[in-house]
């Protein structure tokens, strides 16, 4: 007898005595032989619980000789990914059953009961209301964008405070006469920016930095 004939003579023994379990042999229940053998035989218990697990009808072939383990293996396989296939599919159905008739629910509960399949009624409502829902779609595309804007103003606003503050806060200690020494409106650039050094404005900035000390202490940030 082939190594892959007693391996599946074997997993049918265990298999029937309950030892496998979530597509694995329970711990200490399969006999892995001489030391010499050990990885050929661990291998092919694992082959033979595959095919116990997703093509139990070819392990009598294998056992008598009329299968090799590795074909059956390979038919195993085949249907253990048409298995997942399936798996899958049936749970994205499920989701989107879920997600229609969450929808539903909220904006047209009366086709739920019109229909069985909630995705289906789903359809039907987006069928009867499709222009009303490519208003709704467009209004939340407008929605999103508008408010990526706003985001994106106060990014620039507050990175724009940020950077006023890191140029203010770099000549704190220095002397005032010292850094203006020099300065003349030409080189300011572009020169029109000579209006924001008027008293006004520099009494508006000591004000607006008075509230943001005010906000930084009470805000939790």
């Amino acid at each position: 007898m082939s190594t892959g004939a007693q391996a599946m003579a074997t997993a049918l023994v265990l298999f029937d005595a309950g030892l496998r379990d979530s597509g694995r042999w329970k711990r200490g229940s399969v006999d892995i032989g001489e030391s010499s053998n050990i990885s050929v035989w661990r291998k092919a218990m694992n082959h033979a619980g595959i095919v116990l697990d997703h093509a139990p009808d070819l392990a009598e072939a294998v056992v008598g000789g009329f299968s090799t383990l590795d074909a059956a293996l390979k038919i195993a396989e085949q249907r253990r990914d048409v298995e997942l296939q399936n798996l899958e599919e049936q749970q994205r159905i499920e989701a989107e059953e879920a997600d229609a008739r969450m929808r539903l629910m909220e904006i047209a509960p009366d086709y739920l009961a019109r229909y069985e399949d909630a995705r289906v009624a789903f359809t039907a409502w987006e069928s009867d209301n499709r222009a009303a829902a490519a208003k709704r779609r467009q209004e939340e595309a407008a929605r999103v964008a508008d408010e990526k804007r706003k985001r994106a103003d106060l990014s620039l606003t507050y990175t724009a405070i940020a950077n006023g503050l890191l140029s203010v806060g770099s000549y704190s200690h220095a002397d005032i006469t010292d850094v203006m020494a020099d300065f003349e409106p030409s080189l300011l650039n572009p020169t029109q920016l000579i209006r924001y050094f008027s008293t006004e404005n520099l009494r508006a900035g000591i004000k607006f930095l008075n509230d943001l000390i005010e906000w930084k202490e009470t805000a939790n940030v």
